[in-house]
């Protein structure tokens, strides 16, 4: 019986695996494909193969079906976790729809005004392996709107002869942030050239990339910075509001499909302040900062308020401003346990502590671009 069982599990697999072979996948062939893999989980619903094979091909379906009505978060759900789960799925088939969402939630957020939310969903558009020309197009217009340049008022001229103006000295145009990946972004005190600077990881290939107070650095980070509150799917996002007379993390919920609107929802009800929420790429934990114990740690959390607990425990140091790796494994951040603001990196159970900076001067509001 066992192993009548096992070839008939195989036979399952084969024919649906054969549905999706062939140029880039389409929905046609998933949904061939999907009878088999169900097939084959009857006989073993544990089987990792199984599984994998009946989540992709069912996550292609609906996501190319959401696209098709313009559910754009539903599609972005959908197919943002197939792709992680296997890039090259179907020849190559998630991209380009998982692209088509990504646009179609920054226009939204360009409509709704949400200069950066807009901004984030094109730089994660502007990322998939297909032709990005329009996405990145719209990442530049996004930011630039993020905070917009004020108009000056005209006055009128004066009767005499007008001092003809000093020729401005133009300023450098600071790097661009969106194309940078599993890079640390962070501010630094650098007597010599005090400002934004780049590194990678590990400390090394520090770059210098704008200056402290530059308009259009700010608007990049402020963008990233809203970007790294969202939920992977897009659908949440973080805030800080006053909780009990204390700051606390506070979630938006999504519209319910039957009952609407619902109210947002409180993540931590800590005795201490909670600030600064981050949401880690695979949507599994929150890293966010607590007084919980007297100084400033960083906690995590699961989104649904379970499992709180402080990673590193400092009996007067403090640690800010989390920021997660892109595959949510470590955490970076600063503290002031070497006597100056330093950048540290530790891993997501708040082991292996490692000092990245190793300044004398101060270097600190770490973020680690994804």
């Amino acid at each position: 019986q066992a192993h009548v069982e096992a070839r008939l599990f195989d036979v399952y697999m084969r024919l649906g695996r054969a549905q999706l072979v062939g140029g880039q996948l389409t929905t046609t062939q998933a949904r061939a494909a999907v009878p088999f893999f169900a097939g084959a989980l009857q006989l073993r619903p544990r089987d990792d193969r199984a599984i994998d094979e009946n989540m992709l091909a069912n996550a292609f379906i609906e996501g190319q079906e959401a696209v098709a009505r313009s559910d754009w978060a539903r599609a972005v759900t959908v197919l943002r976790i197939a792709y992680e789960r296997r890039p090259d799925y179907g020849n190559g088939a998630l991209p380009p729809p998982l692209y088509e969402a990504y646009l179609g939630l920054g226009d939204r957020a360009t409509t709704d005004g949400d200069c950066p939310l807009a901004y984030e969903y094109f730089r994660r558009a502007a990322e998939l392996p297909v032709d990005t020309t329009t996405a990145r197009a719209r990442v530049e217009t996004a930011a630039a709107c993020v905070t917009p340049t004020a108009t000056p008022t005209q006055t009128a001229l004066p009767t005499a002869t007008p001092v003809p103006p000093s020729t401005a000295v133009p300023t450098p145009t600071p790097r661009p942030l969106y194309g940078e990946h599993d890079r640390i972004l962070f501010k630094s005190e650098n007597p010599e050239q005090p400002g934004f600077w780049l590194m990678n990881p590990d400390g090394s290939g520090r770059t210098f990339v704008g200056e402290l107070y530059d308009e259009s650095m700010t608007e990049q980070v402020a963008a990233i910075i809203a970007s790294h509150r969202l939920s992977p799917d897009g659908r949440s996002r973080l805030y800080v509001d006053n909780i009990d007379g204390r700051p606390q993390i506070v979630m938006d919920v999504p519209p319910h499909p039957t009952y609407g609107e619902l109210p947002d929802r409180v993540v931590t009800r800590l005795t201490g302040m909670a600030y600064d929420p981050v949401w880690s790429p695979d949507g599994a934990l929150i890293a966010f900062v607590a007084q919980e114990n007297e100084s400033d740690d960083i906690w995590v959390t699961r989104p649904d308020s379970s499992m709180q607990k402080s990673l590193v425990r400092n009996p007067w140091e403090w640690d800010k401003h989390p920021t997660w790796s892109p595959d949510s494994t470590e955490i970076a951040f600063f503290s002031n346990r070497t006597g100056t603001s330093n950048i540290f990196i530790m891993d997501r159970n708040g082991q292996a502590v490692r000092n990245i900076s190793n300044t004398p001067w101060n270097e600190y509001d770490p973020i680690w671009l994804r």
